[in-house]
């Protein structure tokens, strides 16, 4: 996987404690030829377990994500490095709550899990199941991101977090924008009580110090876990239509979506996020607040979590009996 969509790290150091010898590509931070790398593990006995969109590559993505090219230039899609590995067990393990089978890689990603062994489902794997060839083992895992507490090395620890506002769409934003635009786009969301976390990505750093430099919104380092800050969390608010809304939602937080034009009109926003329970809607187009009263009304709606902790062990299982 990339940057922020890479979210193996906690798995690969179970199997590595495990015994396991466990290789690591986060295209973020790779800059080796990909091809040459990847074959020299093709005569070896090989488990290959991705994160990634199946069917975005490079030539795709430019239909896709902006920038995409120039900041992952060495990127390999799945449907790309299989047949380069060779794998004896291929594992997919979906990155994204929101839409787990599709998304960034095209609207018809799900057509191509039969590429896989094995679908790691962190919901409704009933329902993929029966969708799915009957060749393809999917398995009620939880959710790769949810991980028991002893297991988390980048857990948040500064006291209580009252409004915690993640940014999604920060390349699209920040390419419309700049960072001083984007900045002021999100000025009016930056008080005292906020905590603000944008994803990994290239370049993040810099909008960081610009966030720190504006407002009096606490900033958290993109590198901290996503999960643990929202369990510390009285209220969550995301723009756009993110993962964050599905997580923050199915673990119980009140969870707030910013209602804007950039990228999806409000209409669609609702419609994706209908189906999560417990979230609330803020008309951002106008670059307004959230009102102390909505805050207030979507703080008293704490609910039981309906999302389970991912199972390591269960990979661990499906390599046992390769």
């Amino acid at each position: 996987g990339f940057d922020s969509e890479y979210v193996l790290g906690g798995l690969c150091q179970f199997l590595r404690k495990r015994g396991y010898q466990v290789t690591e590509i986060d295209f973020g931070q790779f800059h080796e030829d990909p091809i040459d790398f990847l074959c020299k593990f093709r005569k070896e006995d090989v488990v290959y377990i991705t994160s990634a969109h199946v069917n975005l590559t490079l030539r795709t993505s430019l239909n896709e994500v902006q920038n995409f090219v120039d900041l992952y230039p060495n990127y390999l899609a799945p449907i790309e490095i299989i047949p380069l590995l060779q794998p004896k067990v291929s594992i997919y393990i979906p990155h994204d709550l929101i839409d787990p089978y599709g998304g960034g890689g095209g609207p018809h990603e799900l057509r191509f899990m039969d590429l896989f062994d094995h679908i790691l489902a962190p919901t409704d794997a009933k329902l993929i199941r029966l969708i799915l060839p009957e060749t393809i083992q999917v398995h009620d895992a939880g959710w790769i991101k949810y991980i028991n507490e002893n297991e988390q090395e980048n857990m948040f620890h500064d006291g209580e977090i009252n409004v915690l506002l993640f940014i999604t769409m920060l390349e699209f934003l920040k390419t419309k924008y700049g960072v001083e635009g984007l900045v002021q786009y999100l000025l009016p969301l930056l008080k005292e009580n906020v905590h603000i976390k944008l994803p990994a990505w290239k370049g993040v750093d810099k909008i960081e110090d610009a966030l720190r430099q504006v407002g009096s919104a606490k900033v958290i380092p993109s590198h901290y876990d996503s999960i643990s800050l929202i369990k510390k969390a009285n209220i969550v608010v995301c723009n756009s239509v993110s993962s964050v809304h599905a997580e923050a939602a199915l673990l119980g937080r009140p969870t707030i979506c910013l209602l804007d034009n950039e990228g999806m009109l409000p209409a669609d926003q609702r419609q994706k996020l209908q189906s999560f329970p417990n979230i609330h809607f803020h008309d951002y187009r106008e670059k307004s607040a959230i009102p102390e009263s909505l805050l207030h009304q979507a703080s008293t709606l704490v609910a039981t979590p309906t999302i389970q902790p991912f199972q390591y062990s269960l990979v661990e299982k499906i390599i046992e009996n390769i």
